[in-house]
């Protein structure tokens, strides 16, 4: 049984007839879902053993990238073919598909040791198979030295544009 009150939704099957979720279990554990769109609990995909803090339908439907604290992955939309795309340095975002589905867009977050010191945030595209990475990062978070210089050039990059 899936709570209501534990879902979110993590994207759409291109058919408009099921939708990917995460959910917790009777055991509070975050799982990866399939919903029909009456609410209905269709199946499970939660790899086995595994952990993780987003997860992302690719536009075609046919694979679901998943991020845990400190790795990427890429697995069939049916969970089948788990793999691993990409060690973090400390914790990912997943953000975005190309809409060809071969490209992921995640933030990429390195871990610093002071308090109160903004942490550097990297955006990062990566390819799926040769798992080849470009940084796309707005600005250079090591020119930043204050906390109201980082929130006035903080953002995300949220979308993709075909052109």
């Amino acid at each position: 049984m899936v709570s209501d009150a534990a879902r979110s939704v993590f994207g759409w099957f291109p058919e408009g007839d099921k939708l990917l979720v995460k959910y917790r279990n009777n055991s509070l554990q975050s799982r990866l879902g399939v919903l029909d769109t009456d609410g209905n609990f269709i199946e499970d995909l939660t790899p086995e053993n595994s952990t993780f803090n987003s997860a992302l339908l690719s536009p075609d439907g046919s694979k679901i990238a998943l991020s845990s604290s400190a790795e990427l992955f890429t697995m069939d939309s049916d969970g089948r073919n788990l793999k691993k795309i990409k060690d973090a340095v400390y914790a990912d975002w997943i953000q975005t598909w190309s809409p060809d589905s071969d490209r992921i867009l995640y933030i990429e977050e390195l871990k610093r040791d002071l308090a109160f010191t903004p942490t550097p945030r990297y955006h990062k595209i990566i390819h799926i198979e040769t798992k080849k990475e470009i940084d796309v990062t707005p600005f250079d978070y090591h020119e930043l030295y204050n906390y109201e210089e980082y929130r006035e050039k903080y953002c995300y990059i949220t979308s993709w544009r075909r052109d």
